[in-house]
Order: C-alpha cells, then sequence, then structure tokens
C-alpha cells in the first residue's frame, strides 16, 4: 500500500514593487478547510481528534491517482516571484508490485505551478500535471 499524505502547505506570490500587503498568500496548516481547493481522485481531508493529524490524503492504496488544486488564479509575470514550502509523509511506501509480487516502485509525487487543467492523470503513469 502507498499512501501519500501532506501535512501543511503554504504559498506567498508577489511582485515587483509591491508592499506585503499586497502579495497573495495562502496557509494550509492543518487543512481544517479545503474549500479553497480542488480535490481530485483519491483526495480527500483527514481530520484527526488532534490538530497535528489533520492531513490531506492524496491517495490511500495502490492504484489511485489524487490532487488538488488552489481554485483561485494567481496572475505570474515576468516581474513575479513565489515561494512555498510544504510537508509529505508517504506511508507504507511498498510501491506497486507485480503478478510475481516483485515491488515495482510508483509514479510519484509532482508540485506544479501550471495553467491548463486542475483534473487527475491516469492510474499507472498519468501523474497528472
Amino acid at each position: 500500500m502507498f499512501l501519500m499524505y501532506l501535512l501543511f502547505f503554504a504559498c506567498s506570490l508577489s511582485r515587483a514593487g509591491e508592499s506585503p500587503a499586497e502579495q497573495t498568500s495562502f496557509f494550509f496548516p492543518d487543512f481544517k478547510d479545503v474549500s479553497p481547493l480542488y480535490l481530485n481522485g483519491a483526495a480527500k481531508k483527514i481530520a484527526g481528534a488532534s490538530k497535528s493529524s489533520r492531513t490531506l490524503r492524496l491517495t490511500d492504496e495502490r492504484r489511485q491517482t489524487g490532487n488538488a488544486f488552489y481554485k483561485r488564479r494567481i496572475r505570474l509575470d515576468e516581474r513575479s516571484s513565489f515561494s512555498s514550502y510544504f510537508q509529505f509523509r508517504i506511508h507504507s511506501p511498498t510501491g506497486v508490485i507485480d503478478q510475481a509480487d516483485n515491488i515495482q516502485g510508483a509514479d510519484g509525487i509532482v508540485f506544479t505551478i501550471q495553467t491548463q487543467s486542475v483534473v487527475v492523470g491516469e492510474e499507472g503513469f498519468g501523474i497528472g500535471y
């Protein structure tokens, strides 16, 4: 089983000459409110008993895909910059097992900024960006 969790996520975007008050920032310290996100595929909020156990689970078993995209479009141009940080956990990373019970690995994880879609990729090879 290959479980992928995001524990927290933060992003700050700015343009040259902007004051800090004009910057665009978003922060998900515990994924309590995921309404600003598109959750696709197997992605879902996991609410634990404590604040530190609330996570965003992207997948929870083999042959699944899942992702999350921020809903609001953000304008980036040649004067723009951004910083981001996130923490993730891979739980029981046994990867994909073939018919002979050999571990074959898995597709992986990607952090992407793109404008083409907010959909999930296909299982097995379509990581979805």
